[in-house]
């Protein structure tokens, strides 16, 4: 038998599976099944690289002595290793049909039915056991856990079906049997292939019963605090999934921003505790985050999210926003980034009264009041952040105005005024109990002695030990907002909301295939 390199499979010209049965007369059952398990990829793997041969047994009279595994084999190829747009499944047909005689001819037959045989003979075709020795094996003992129970169940199985089909498809159901009258408990595991799924027949019912939706929010915060943080309020199911929450997403009506690619995080008692998978399951009264993730796959340098928590005064703490800096980041290019976070709370330093705004004002009300982004100039605003904030701070140097600023005497003025009552600071918190102890990092000037502990001495050393003793030690990044400074905005609230309450899903109105599996699993009473 020709023996087929897995690389192979991926040559241009062959199908790559994407190929039908040809039709031998109503074996419309069988080429559904056919195509199911021929992009089972394991499977397909095992055979199409020839290791099905070494574990043929001719012995085992439960099987076709090979004959199912060769015919399987040859069928794949063909499915797979040509460019035909269909193939012969005959071969594979008559090979079933020797061991069950329904299936002979060309009458309609259950597709469900045709795939358990089909498992069935393959994997004695396939059994490394020879052995077929019946074994009773007694119920759920005392003092036996579920996992020992099943270990016992399964070692026992494993004895009688040793095949690729009982590694890829077999498992143990747990039965549990309990009298109504006398309490008798009774707990085995039954092995199967396949599971044969009922509707149930009062789906609207069922749906009604089992598929109740339960109320949750989460906070949407939007990039550098420029627009305002929203209050999402959704309805969702049992089981219900932060892949599900993204699918929902998309279809939010009316909703006041474009949300794209999102980031999800947890926080309990204002402390950040957790990033979200997609198939992390949503419980309503988990309190969590959603933020535009930066992050593209396979950036180089590498990208990172630390929590930057949020005070006023270091009184009211806020919502833990998520900062995202990289292995080669300087201090500088740290301060410049949490000025973007901090700037909605004060005023530019440069203009004569409180109720003017600057050209950075103008345009970030501009920004805020634009639904979709792609309607506004970003790149226009951060150009104005960063003019703003050089135009204060010298690119290069500690603790020096720009040499702009330098030069000009009124705006050297203000520029003082404003590094003397800044308002804001850069902290680093250690917590010890109740106790916590601040270093500050920046307050409108560097702090060397708290820096030192970091290894950062300039403003163009690289912030690397600050983000591994974040990471390690459990250090707390803080930017405290001064709502005393005169440059700081009236009534400044740091974690203000909008709501806003997402249509409900018509999905919730429908049966899924996790829904099917809990109705198999439903406790039934017997007569």
């Amino acid at each position: 038998m020709k023996q087929y390199d897995l690389t192979k499979i991926l040559t241009e010209g062959y199908n790559h599976g994407l190929c039908g049965g040809e039709n031998l007369g109503n074996t419309c059952f069988m080429n559904s099944s056919i195509a199911c398990l021929s992009n089972c990829t394991e499977l397909t793997t095992y055979f199409l690289t020839g290791n099905y041969q070494r574990d043929i047994n001719i012995k085992n009279e439960e099987g076709l002595g090979g004959k199912l595994a060769d015919a399987w084999h040859d069928l794949l190829a063909k499915y797979w290793l040509t460019g035909n747009r269909s193939g012969d499944p005959s071969e594979v047909k008559n090979a079933v049909a020797r061991k069950v005689k329904k299936f002979w001819g060309f009458n309609q037959q259950d597709s469900n039915e045709f795939m358990t045989e089909f498992l069935s003979i393959l994997s004695e075709d396939l059994n490394k056991s020879d052995k077929k020795d019946y074994k009773e094996l007694k119920e759920k003992q005392e003092g036996e856990s579920d996992l020992e129970c099943a270990e016992r169940f399964w070692k026992n199985h494993l004895a009688r079906n040793d095949s690729i089909i009982t590694d890829l498809f077999s498992g143990l159901l747990k039965s549990e049997v309990i009298c109504s009258k006398c309490g008798f408990h009774n707990i085995t595991f039954d092995p199967f292939n396949t599971l044969t799924l009922a509707i149930p027949k009062n789906v609207k019912e069922f749906i009604a019963k089992n598929k109740k939706s339960d109320e949750m929010q989460f906070y949407y915060l939007s990039k550098f605090n420029i627009r305002n943080n929203i209050k999402i309020k959704i309805k969702i199911n049992k089981n219900f999934t932060i892949g599900d929450l993204k699918s929902q997403i998309k279809n939010f009506k009316n909703f006041k921003y474009a949300l794209g690619k999102l980031k999800f995080y947890q926080v309990l008692k204002a402390e950040f505790v957790k990033f979200y998978q997609d198939s992390d399951i949503i419980l309503p009264k988990q309190f969590f985050f959603a933020i535009d993730d930066e992050i593209e796959e396979g950036e180089e340098p590498k990208k990172k999210y630390i929590p930057l928590y949020m005070n006023k005064n270091q009184k009211d703490s806020a919502f833990p926003r998520l900062f995202l800096v990289h292995e080669d980041m300087t201090f500088a290019e740290l301060k410049q980034k949490i000025y973007l976070y901090a700037r909605n709370y004060f005023l530019c330093p440069f203009v004569s009264k409180h109720d003017e705004l600057s050209e950075l004002d103008k345009e970030k009300h501009k920004y805020r009041t634009s639904k979709k982004e792609d309607n506004f100039n970003t790149e226009k605003l951060f150009a104005l952040y960063k003019q703003e904030y050089l135009d204060i701070f010298s690119e290069n140097e500690n603790n020096q105005m720009s040499p702009e600023i330098s030069t000009n005497t009124h705006k050297k003025k203000q520029a003082e005024k404003f590094l003397n009552d800044f308002p804001y600071k850069i902290v680093v918190r250690m917590k010890f109990g109740k106790q916590n102890e601040d270093m500050t990092l920046f307050e409108g000037r560097n702090f060397p002695a708290s820096l030192g502990n970091f290894d950062i001495y300039s403003d163009e050393d690289k912030i690397n030990k600050l983000i591994e003793k974040i990471e390690k030690e459990k250090l707390y990044f803080f930017l405290i907002i001064k709502p005393e400074s005169k440059y700081s905005i009236a009534n400044i609230k740091l974690d203000s909301c909008e709501n806003y309450q997402a249509p409900y899903s018509k999905n919730n109105e429908n049966l899924t295939l996790d829904d099917l599996i809990e109705y198999f699993c439903s406790d039934e009473r017997l007569d």
